[in-house]
This record gives C-alpha cells, structure tokens and sequence, in this order.
C-alpha cells in the first residue's frame, strides 16, 4: 500500500513542475537563511543592548555619586572608569561614552541639577544579516541616577558582610539629627537596634534592619537596599613610618611629646598629662593609658596605630584631639590600617575629636558613657561598629580637613 501511493504522487510529478518546485525549494531556502540570519542578528544586538544598559546604568549611579559627595574629583571620569571595567572603553572600538551633568538627551530629567546622564552607544556589525544587506547598525543605552537629597553620616559601616555590620545596643542613643548611620553590608540584618536604642539622623542600609522592642529610626531619611556608600578615605595609606625616635613612650607624670615613630609604644601611667605636638605618631605594639590620663592634642595630630593590635584605655581618661585641616593624613584623628581587632572606648572615658576614627578593617567599640565629644566634627568609619551608650558627634566638618561621608542614597531615575 505505501508504494502505490508513492508511485500516484509521483506520477503527478510532471516535468515541468519539477522545475518550478526546485525554484520553490531554492526561494525558500534563501528565506529560511535570511530568517535564521535575522534571528542569529537580533540575538546578538539585543545582547550587546543589554551589556551597554549595564554599564550605563552602573556608570551613573557611580558618576552621580561621586558628583554627590566630590570623591573622586572627577565625576565624569568616574563614571567612564566605571563603563570601561564593564568592557566600554571610551574611543576604543567604535565605543563612545558620554556623560552629561545635567543631563542633555533625557526626555523626563534634562536640566535636573545634581543627577548624571550616560549614554554608552558602539556601532554594531551585522553577522549574518550582512549577507543580505550592507552597513553598520547603531546600538545605544542610555541611563540617569540621582541623588536623592544631601545625607550625609558621622558613621560608616564598611564590612560588605557582617551580620550585624553595625550594633546600636539596648537603650543607646545616637542622638544628634544631622549625624546618620550608614551600613554597607548586604546581611539581613546589617543594622541592628537593641531595645530602647534610637537614630536620630538619616540610615543608608545595603542590606536590612531589624528593629528590636521600641527601637526606632527617628530621623530621615532612611533607606534599606540603598547603594553603598563610598569610603572617602579608601585611598589612603600609612605610608613608611621615619626611623624610631629616641624618646619614651612611657609617660609618668607631666611630658610633652614630638610627631615620630614610637616603636615601643605608648604606656602612659595613672594621672599622667601628656601633650602630643603637631604631627604624625607612629605608635607599635600598644597604646596603654591608666585610670585618670589626660591627653592634649590639639594642634593637628594624626595617631597611628601601627600594627595588629588594640588601645586599651583605663578608667577616666580625657582624650583631646584635633586632626590635620591638611596634607595626607587630613582630617585623619586615630587610624588603624592593619589592626583588625575591636578598638575599646569605654569606663567613662572623655573623647573629644575633631576628625575621624579610621579602622577599615577593625571593629570600634563605645560602651560604659566611653564617648562625650564636644568637638564640631566627628566621624567613626570602621568595618563594624557597635554603640552602647549615648553617641553625641557633631557633623559641622566645614574646614576641618574632614572629608564628608555620603551625599544622599543614589539611584536610577531612567
């Protein structure tokens, strides 16, 4: 039965219909490639659109922030170092990133003063579909972020993990409404608030923030699943500190002190007064205080913790110190490049610090009333934190050589 119907269809086969049909079969061929070719063309180019949205949308939060905060310097250079690692290097391949400040080409934010447009554009070859038709096609992408208002954080919690990253304990208080809270880790939670515990100023969270009984987040504004904020001191470094000096660190009594490298530490004994002249302290191995130390530094100190290790405070002290307004270590107060312990300020301690408390890779600790500072700027940045006192920092910065932290959360408007 099945061969009888073969020899039926064929018979119906007549010569010249052969011809036409191979005509057919060749037409549709040439369609079925062209389709294919299409299909294989539309792919790739929707592909390449979405790379390019990529880097324009990650260029711009990244321009808009710098813009936002001044660091770097350069915003459109940032946003273009930013489309570049995402493989749009601008003038390279066809390839050219524009950024404009305000933005130009934007059809619902043009003119809107403090956001940054990127347009990441490179003319695309045809693969298949040249086969049929010559030329290049343009392919473009274009993106806008702004900041959302001017915040800006006397606290800054590095550590991009850390669950919590940042610990406001049972009825502490960060009390002063202009001083936020930033945490820049992705856990769930990053920010936690103890019972009682309060934030007066405006929180940035990567991640989440778990509220405990009557905790409460009295300022604004505040974001969770906000951008990270920028570390404006992420460059520094603590350079080669000068050869040992001569003088003691072992301070019992009244002593004035010179900038230099303290390679046996400091050890200042009950009661003692010391003075630390202007400069940059090099301080090894430890920096010990006894019950009822005063410290007077207020004619631009910079204090380095040079190793892996951690103050240790006693009862009492009254901790004066004014930072640098300028040169490399600007703004800088206590720093600690490699100690990754938890720095102690606590047992009624006094701090009062114009500038910043850098730990980058330590955690910073006030406990037991360890912070009453009446000086007009200070900043704790450090890769966690935790608070369980009253936090009174000011964040009046302006010519104090203190870099500001934040500028608001920076998201895409387009």
């Amino acid at each position: 039965m099945p061969l009888r119907l073969f020899r039926f269809l064929s018979s119906l086969l007549i010569p010249a219909t052969r011809g036409t049909v191979a005509i057919y079969v060749g037409l549709t061929l040439v369609m079925t490639i062209g389709l294919i070719a299409l299909g294989t063309d539309v792919v790739f180019l929707l592909m390449k659109h979405r790379q390019m949205q990529s880097a324009a949308d990650s260029a711009a939060i990244s321009g808009a922030r710098a813009l936002a905060v001044g660091v770097p310097a350069d915003y459109a250079m940032q946003a273009r170092s930013v489309a570049s690692a995402s493989g749009f290097v601008n003038g390279v391949d066809g390839v050219t990133v524009t950024v404009n400040s305000p933005p130009v080409v934007s059809t619902g934010n043009a003119g809107l003063e403090g956001a940054v447009e990127v347009i990441v554009s490179q003319p695309q070859n045809q693969l298949l579909l040249g086969l049929f038709r010559s030329g290049i096609l343009p392919v473009g992408a274009m993106a806008v972020a702004a900041n959302s208002g001017s915040y800006e954080y006397c606290f800054l919690a590095l550590g991009s993990g850390g669950s919590p990253a940042a610990f406001v304990a049972n009825n502490a208080v960060v009390a002063n409404p202009d001083c936020g809270v930033a945490v820049n880790s992705s856990s769930s939670p990053a920010l936690t608030l103890g019972e009682n515990a309060v934030i007066r100023g405006p929180v940035n969270v990567v991640g989440e923030w778990l509220l405990n009984n009557n905790s409460d987040l009295q300022g604004s504004p505040n974001f969770q699943h906000a951008t990270a904020v920028e570390n404006p001191y992420e460059s520094l470094t603590a350079g080669t500190p000068p050869g040992c000096t001569s003088t003691s660190g072992i301070v019992n009594g009244t002593k004035t002190l010179s900038a230099g490298h303290y390679c046996s530490g400091f050890d200042f004994k009950n009661s003692s007064t010391v003075t630390l002249s202007q400069g940059t302290y090099y301080v090894d191995s430890k920096f010990v205080t006894g019950n009822g130390v005063t410290i007077k530094a207020t004619s631009g100190v910079t204090i380095i913790i040079n190793g892996n290790y951690t103050i240790n405070l006693g009862n009492s002290n009254i901790i004066n110190v004014v930072a640098p307004t300028s040169g490399t270590f600007a703004g800088i107060a206590f720093y600690g490049p490699t100690a990754i312990g938890t720095q102690v300020f606590s047992n009624n301690v006094n701090l009062n610090v114009q500038g910043v408390l850098y730990f980058p890779e330590g955690t910073v600790n006030f406990n037991n009333n360890g912070i009453t500072t009446t000086s007009k700027c200070t900043q704790i940045v450090a890769k966690y934190i935790n608070i369980s006192n009253n936090a009174a920092l000011n964040n009046d910065c302006v010519g104090t050589g203190v870099s500001t932290i934040g500028g608001g959360a920076t998201k895409l408007v387009e």
